[in-house]
């Protein structure tokens, strides 16, 4: 998990923070969106952020957080904490574009074929699954 700072931001520097990270959402073009989430990010970071994106799309297809688990290599906290999330309606628009756009995107078409794979996950880690899938 990345590093947050013990030094806590007050309420209204939080607030601002977020509005000005929307207005780059929203206002950039997907391609300097894609450039500046690549300068800004680590590679950790965006490791985390992809695993989160695929945690939710595997949620939405009922996935058991246990087989998620596993293949994401996440801890079972973290699944439980965003399946619980989930569950309660935290991630409407996330998880709808996922649904809309996985056809479209190279990763999706890997996790819905790690998907489909029987349980041979628990003895393959995920990069060798990958692999795997990627060779077929």
């Amino acid at each position: 998990m990345p590093h947050i700072s013990k030094n806590k931001l007050r309420d209204s520097i939080l607030s601002r923070l977020d509005k000005e990270f929307n207005s780059v959402i929203k206002q950039a073009s997907p391609k300097i969106r894609a450039a500046i989430m690549s300068e800004i990010l680590t590679p950790t970071e965006k490791i985390m952020f992809a695993k989160r994106l695929l945690l939710i799309l595997m949620l939405r297809k009922k996935v058991p957080d246990f087989t998620i688990t596993r293949l994401l290599q996440m801890s079972p906290s973290t699944v439980a904490r965003f399946s619980l999330k989930a569950e309660s309606g935290k991630f409407p628009k996330t998880g709808a574009w996922l649904e809309s756009n996985q056809g479209q995107n190279r990763l999706f078409k890997i996790i819905e074929n790690l998907l489909l794979l029987p349980f041979e996950a628990r003895k393959k880690s995920l990069s060798r699954l990958i692999s795997d899938i990627e060779n077929l």
